[in-house]
């Protein structure tokens, strides 16, 4: 299994728009082949600030979802309502 970590930030005045996105788009992918896993949610104590946490069968797996037009379309609008992502960490669950 391979597992998937993004850290971003989002302005809170697109906070409302950038969670119902994810919402969405998360209902799409939690169905792709592959997928064990797949949640976001906002840090405690940081109001501007989240994470996007992710399983997957396979790396082929994740790599399939990264390279979907959905995840591409998707993720240009996320992108453009976030302060930018910190961090994107791609593991591997040992256990």
């Amino acid at each position: 299994m391979v597992g998937a970590l993004a850290h971003c930030k989002v302005a809170v005045e697109n906070q409302a728009q950038f969670e119902a996105m994810m919402r969405d788009f998360i209902r799409h992918v939690r169905h792709q082949e592959g997928c064990l896993d797949y949640h976001f949610a906002k840090l405690t104590g940081k109001d501007t600030e989240y994470i996007i946490l992710q399983k997957w069968t396979t790396f082929h797996a994740l790599e399939a979802h990264l390279s979907s037009a959905e995840f591409t379309q998707k993720a240009m609008k996320l992108v453009a309502l976030s302060d930018g992502f910190l961090a994107t960490e791609v593991f591997q669950i040992v256990y």
